[in-house]
């Protein structure tokens, strides 16, 4: 049994949430309703972006708007709504196992954080409407000027010296990970294969999450492989 129980990580689209393009759909709403301009964000890569990314390519597509960072807040002010509504016609349900995981996890004590491209009021309209927001008190989001590393900075600021396993379905989440010198999980539950997330260096690779008994007996297999590895 692991006394001290590093911070599980997790990304919420194509990891813990089906990978709808509701996203997607909400920016590109949003920015119609305010730019008067149809399908913004249609020929953008969401893998592993964060929200802001997003907005400072469309920002760069349509320069005689003359967009700034400064005009994301109210975007995505607008955006949030624009989600709410679009959820509510089309809900975005867990992927499986996670709707029993998460609440195992969270009740065995194991920490439990979000580092997700999302700004933070999508993440938890998103997370609520799964029934999966409470389980997540704290996590990285995404903001002006941040990347995938910069999510988990964030996350290392609730938990200082603390071991982080980042679970992800992104070559992003895994880089980052690697990156921060955290433990990386890749579920091949969005765009990338099993081979993809192995090929950049994922400590354990799921096709899909199992169930609660084989991804914790695989999670400590691991952190107890990686410590050996370090004290010897």
């Amino acid at each position: 049994m692991l006394s001290d129980k590093p911070v599980l990580v997790w990304d919420i689209d194509g990891t813990l949430l089906e990978p709808k393009p509701v996203g997607r759909q909400a920016l590109n709403m949003t920015f119609q309703q305010r730019y008067h301009i149809a399908g913004a964000f249609d020929s953008l890569d969401f893998s592993g972006a964060t929200d802001h990314a997003l907005w400072d390519q469309v920002s760069q597509q349509y320069p005689h708007l003359g967009l700034t960072t400064s005009e994301a807040d109210g975007f995505f002010g607008h955006y949030v709504g624009v989600l709410e509504t679009l959820l509510a016609q089309n809900p975005l349900y867990p992927l499986p196992s996670v709707s029993t995981l998460i609440p195992l996890l969270s009740a065995r004590g194991w920490p439990l954080a979000l580092a997700t491209g999302n700004v933070r009021a999508g993440a938890f309209t998103k997370l609520g409407a799964a029934g999966l927001a409470p389980y997540f008190p704290c996590g990285g989001y995404s903001r002006p000027h941040v990347d995938r590393l910069g999510l988990l900075r964030q996350v290392t600021r609730f938990f200082p010296n603390r071991l982080l396993v980042v679970i992800g379905d992104t070559p992003r989440d895994i880089e980052a990970a690697q990156l921060i010198g955290a433990l990386s999980i890749g579920t091949a539950t969005g765009r990338h294969a099993s081979s993809v997330l192995q090929a950049h260096g994922a400590d354990i690779v799921f096709d899909r999450l199992p169930d609660a008994v084989v991804f914790l007996k695989t999670l400590t297999d691991l952190i107890m492989r990686k410590a050996q590895e370090r004290n010897s």
